[in-house]
């Protein structure tokens, strides 16, 4: 049995039309189940799904969340909630297909691992776009070794991994992280990504950019020691300033850079602080089935 994993954040043009992509690729050859958790959002992306799980069959059951946490909970909210043999993972939004996933499981099968991620051929996405995320995924698997380099939203993870994961403290926060960490036996396959049929990502540059940072707080230790190394200097800058300053010593260059240590001491403080702030959640959440 397949249980495919899908977070569902303002996707109401693309839900129904993704539903059938499945049915039609696996329905009579895999029993499969969807489970699609609404991240909340602004749209009728939750009315659609209770839809598909009244009219459709058996095969869905819906989640929604009382407020947005993020693709990575909610995917690991949804592997909680996980039945299959293998479970899947992919985005609403039309760019990732389902008809690999057959191909995906027998590699599996064939090959003994525990984990795959669809490499993408060629991205979809607008060149800027494309060339950040590049940037930000070569510095990420560089300060953190235990990611898998080809990690992705595409993902096939064997039931006894995913028995592992669901059971680690925290896990959500970036689990590819924490699935290069438990997976004994990974790769990935040259897949299709296709161009977003409907709608806009709602993954800005900036959160892209944020959520780089906060990964590296959390899993990079020679981040966090270029950070603290980068305090001390800033400290002692400081305390360097204001002693010019107090000795009348380049007075009128000395205010500045006073100013400029103050505001790069309150964002790195601003950065600390978003490290340690992030606790494990507890959303309050709706379920519908068929049943429901």
């Amino acid at each position: 049995m397949i249980s495919i994993i899908i977070p569902v954040y303002n996707g109401e043009k693309t839900l129904k039309e993704l539903y059938r992509k499945i049915n039609t690729e696996l329905d009579g050859s895999m029993n499969f189940e969807v489970i699609f958790v609404c991240d909340y959002g602004k749209d009728k992306s939750w009315e659609i799904i209770k839809e598909l799980a009244r009219d459709e069959d058996d095969h869905i059951r819906g989640y929604c969340f009382d407020n947005n946490y993020g693709q990575h909970y909610a995917t690991s909210f949804g592997l909680k909630k996980a039945c299959g043999d293998y479970i899947f993972t992919l985005d609403e939004d039309s760019q990732h297909d389902p008809k690999f996933i057959p191909l995906m499981v027998r590699k599996m099968q064939d090959e003994n691992l525990d984990l795959i991620y669809g490499q993408f051929s060629k991205i979809k996405q607008s060149y800027f776009r494309v060339l950040m995320s590049y940037f930000l995924r070569r510095i990420l698997c560089l300060m953190v070794p235990e990611l898998p380099r080809d990690y992705s939203a595409y993902r096939l993870l064997s039931k006894e991994l995913n028995n592992e994961i669901v059971n680690k403290e925290n896990y959500s926060f970036f689990l590819d992280a924490e699935l290069g960490k438990l997976s004994r036996n990974h790769g990935s396959i040259l897949i299709e990504h296709f161009k977003r049929s409907k709608g806009n990502s709602s993954y800005t540059i900036q959160k892209l950019f944020n959520q780089s940072i906060d990964v590296l707080f959390f899993y990079s230790k020679l981040f966090r020691n270029i950070f603290n190394s980068f305090m001390i200097l800033v400290f002692l800058g400081f305390i360097f300033s204001v002693f010019l300053l107090h000795k009348g010593v380049f007075q009128s260059s000395a205010v500045p850079i006073i100013f400029l240590i103050i505001l790069l001491t309150f964002l790195l403080i601003k950065l600390n602080s978003r490290r340690r702030s992030k606790k494990k959640q507890t959303p309050k959440v709706r379920e519908q089935t068929k049943q429901a």
